[in-house]
C-alpha cells in the first residue's frame, strides 16, 4: 500500500517535470 502511494506520487512528480521542461524548451524555441 505505502509502496504503491509512493510510486504514483513519484511518477507525478516525474510527469511534473517532464511537463515543465517540454513547456520551457517550446518557449525557448518559440522566442528564437
Amino acid at each position: 500500500m505505502l509502496r504503491a502511494l509512493f510510486w504514483v506520487s513519484a511518477r507525478r512528480a516525474y510527469a511534473q517535470f517532464y511537463l515543465g521542461r517540454y513547456n520551457y524548451e517550446k518557449e525557448s524555441n518559440m522566442k528564437v
